[in-house]
């Protein structure tokens, strides 16, 4: 039986999702890339030696690699498009703590630290989101997207040299935070799944889960109160033999001490109250017993839960994938190298040209390249000559 896809796919609504994960690509992959303008900036202005510079900016990689994949677990829990709104607001976040710098290593908690978090939170569910909505021109439609990438590769180190030269450090992160968070809008662009599912299917969805708790609970206090009940009769039977010898014993003490009929009853009644204090202890201790029984089967449950997540997050035909784990050493390689060279480049052109422009120029010349690739990528692998899937 074929599950029913109510929201479109490869056609309306589709593209204006491809269009906001560009935008997220922009500042994503641009963003990260600019940060190469400000190497040398960091050193001049905090007077930093270039080795604690260049922990700020391995930050930013590190953090959008780690993160990248967090962010895809978070997404499937709280939702694609919230997960993109938290790492937008701080990536804005970031940029107008590190506006109030005073030395360096404030910078590599602020900057280095959360733009890395911010990055890996935008990047990864915009791309997963994107490929719900395409099936057919799925690659055309993640080269097209990640167009937004090269884009932000040409224009934004461009952007925030000219932003240091004309207002300075300070004055250029306060800019760039405005310009972080025109990516809210784009956002809001990639709608969730169920948003396209008519509300009569999600009431009655909701409806049949609120029944199937209620039954759950149900048969959970009817099976508490059976409990209780079969361990009240337990006790019981187990502490009425105690009760008769207690009282027994009572009745065959020395006459010395307990010699008229009268004491004989009073010690009766005695007996008797005291079995029934240690028959209500009793019962007591074993409501809390079942208390604690079912708040043992809540956690059992939740462990059950967090088991089964696990397992869908880490699938264990994709992880013993030979496949996978080629592809996974092979990018990995390549964009360890890529990175680091976009964001060391501009330090290079400065010191060759003296040019801070220039530098920034050779970031701009692979972003003007990288439009070509991504396009005529997707374009082929749309053709059909190469498979998609293993099977």
């Amino acid at each position: 039986m074929e599950t029913r896809v109510y929201h479109p796919v490869d056609h309306g609504w589709a593209w204006f999702v491809c269009f906001g994960t560009g935008v997220q690509a922009f500042f994503v992959v641009g963003g990260l890339k600019s940060m190469g303008v400000l190497f040398m900036t960091l050193v001049e202005m905090f007077e930093a030696p270039p080795s604690l510079a260049a922990v700020t900016l391995g930050l930013v990689a590190a953090g959008f690699a780690i993160f990248a994949l967090l962010s895809n677990a978070f997404a499937m829990v709280i939702g694609y498009r919230k997960v993109l709104l938290c790492g937008t607001v701080l990536c804005a976040l970031s940029g107008f703590l590190s506006m109030w710098a005073m030395n360096i290593y404030y910078i590599i908690v602020s900057l280095g630290l959360l733009s890395g978090l911010a990055f890996g939170a935008m990047a990864t569910p915009s791309i997963v989101l994107l490929n719900f909505y395409f099936d057919k021109r799925k690659s055309f439609a993640n080269g097209l997207a990640m167009v937004g990438s090269s884009i932000g590769q040409l224009c934004l180190p461009y952007v925030m040299t000219y932003f240091i030269d004309e207002f300075g450090y300070r004055g250029a992160m306060l800019l760039y935070t405005g310009v972080c968070l025109q990516a809210i809008p784009a956002a809001m662009l990639l709608r969730p799944l169920d948003f396209w599912i008519p509300k009569s299917i999600l009431d009655k969805a909701a409806s049949h889960e609120n029944d199937h708790m209620k039954s759950s609970d149900g048969n959970l206090n009817e099976s508490k109160s059976s409990l209780f009940a079969k361990k009240k009769t337990e006790a019981e039977d187990q502490l009425t033999p105690a009760i008769h010898r207690s009282m027994s014993s009572l009745r065959g003490a020395s006459p010395l001490l307990y010699g008229s009929q009268r004491s004989v009853g009073k010690d009766s009644t005695l007996a008797e109250s005291t079995g029934s204090m240690m028959l209500g202890l009793s019962i007591e201790n074993l409501a809390t017993q079942s208390q604690q029984e079912v708040a043992s089967t809540g956690n059992k449950n939740r462990t059950k839960k967090s088991s089964q997540f696990c397992k869908v997050l880490f699938d264990r035909d994709l992880l013993t994938s030979i496949t996978f784990w080629m592809l996974f050493c092979s990018l990995g390689i390549g964009h360890a190298g890529f990175i680091d060279a976009c964001l060391y480049l501009p330090s290079l052109g400065y010191e060759l040209f003296n040019s801070k422009y220039k530098g920034a120029l050779l970031i701009a010349i692979m972003g003007f390249c990288d439009i070509g690739g991504r396009i005529g990528g997707g374009i082929i692998a749309d053709l059909g000559f190469m498979r998609r899937t293993l099977t």
